[in-house]
């Protein structure tokens, strides 16, 4: 008896062919996603699941993002630039590719062990987290031309106690 068979013999004696089986199963993942929802609902509260997920930078309730402009894209396509990140002997070099976006659109700040970019152009939105492999001094400079961000950070200097 070949496996095709065998498989037949099955579901013939459990009554249930592979087709009945994945409509119970996507029926019961409904259902699954249902509970999760009204769930989420009802421990959110007046937040609602929409204020939870609403993509960063943007206050859903004003339409408007942190930096004072209004979101002209409907549905943003958020995106994770790439990145390169050399740890050399004094500093830290980080080349960011960001297709496509102007300067005045860019956002670059550090906070403790990371730097932040973010950027967007037309409906494209750039975010990316970096952490930061050494402790550095808290002045990055940075240089943008086309489509290329090269952010330096000068490490801190270690003292050695003896």
């Amino acid at each position: 008896m070949t496996d095709k068979e065998k498989r037949n013999d099955e579901e013939n004696s459990n009554g249930k062919g592979l087709e009945d089986t994945l409509n119970e199963l996507g029926e019961n993942m409904t259902k699954f996603m249902e509970s999760v929802l009204e769930k989420g609902e009802e421990l959110l509260g007046e937040a609602g699941l929409d204020d939870i997920f609403s993509p960063p930078g943007d206050d859903s309730s004003t339409g408007t993002r942190r930096d004072g402009r209004t979101n002209e894209a409907e549905n943003p396509q958020y995106r994770e630039p790439v990145v390169d990140v050399f740890d050399e002997e004094n500093e830290i070099v980080i080349y960011v590719e960001l297709p496509g976006i102007d300067e005045d659109t860019l956002g670059v700040h550090l906070h403790k062990n990371a730097i932040y970019v973010e950027a967007e152009a037309d409906r494209d939105v750039f975010e990316k987290k970096i952490t930061l492999p050494a402790e550095v001094v808290p002045e990055p400079a940075y240089h943008f031309k086309n489509g290329i961000l090269k952010i330096q950070l000068k490490k801190e200097k270690t003292t050695s106690k003896k």
